[in-house]
């Protein structure tokens, strides 16, 4: 199962998967600091514009609405 699970790629999208990574990356250098929400949600609505399908991203940029709407920025 395990192998599976890293066999299977989020995407095909060589640019959509690496608007994701730049995305969870600014996210988790700091969750709570405004700019890198704006940057993650910048990076996470870029992957899935050119993927729509991309769910990862889709999860993240959720995830990124949801501080974004805590903190009030």
């Amino acid at each position: 199962m395990e192998r599976r699970r890293v066999e299977v790629r989020p995407t095909a999208d060589a640019e959509a998967y690496l608007a994701y990574l730049r995305g969870k990356a600014a996210y988790l250098q700091g969750a709570s600091d405004t700019s890198n929400q704006g940057q993650a949600r910048a990076d996470f609505e870029s992957a899935v514009a050119r993927d729509e399908r991309f769910a990862l991203a889709w999860a993240w940029l959720a995830r990124v609405y949801e501080a974004q709407y805590n903190s009030g920025a």
